[in-house]
């Protein structure tokens, strides 16, 4: 078993995986030190995104860029993901598919597997 922190794991990849393939995209909500996003941020800035304290934005944001066939990954710390935010990125893909079939379930689960 390692001692790295997972967050410093989770970083390492993110530039790895922003090598591997140019549509990976990073997105951040003015943590990018705490959450290790800062490395993909110097490595691809032109693939990084701060959104700032805006939590709300930065999952429609994500959602929008995956529509366009981008791979976003939205980081911030899982304290301040409400479930409001997750709703929203619940509206943006049911809003993108032109359906309301998806349960705000299926965000909030994977929000819950996906954070740090």
């Amino acid at each position: 078993m390692s001692d790295r922190a997972t967050r410093d794991a989770y970083g390492t990849a993110l530039v790895t995986l922003g090598k591997e393939n140019r549509d990976v995209v990073v997105l951040d909500a003015d943590l990018s030190k705490s959450t290790k996003t800062y490395d993909f941020s110097r490595a691809y800035p032109e693939r990084f995104f701060n959104m700032g304290i805006a939590e709300q934005n930065l999952m429609a944001v994500a959602a929008g860029l995956a529509r366009e066939n981008k791979i976003p990954f939205a980081s911030t710390f899982a304290r301040f993901i409400e479930v409001r935010d997750a709703l929203k990125l619940n509206d943006s893909f049911a809003t993108s598919l032109a359906c309301d079939c998806i349960s705000p379930v299926k965000p909030l689960a994977s929000l819950k597997q996906n954070s740090i």
